[in-house]
């Protein structure tokens, strides 16, 4: 339930989520949110 709560979060605000594997090992989560408009 969390990856899914983290990613309804994010793309509920046009961003979006990736997960890379790591050649050295693991992975790293990935969080892109648009910049805010000033």
């Amino acid at each position: 339930m969390g990856l899914w709560t983290v990613h309804w979060f994010v793309t509920q605000f046009d961003g979006e989520v990736s997960i890379l594997d790591r050649a050295e090992g693991g992975s790293t989560v990935e969080l892109r949110l648009p910049a805010p408009e000033n």
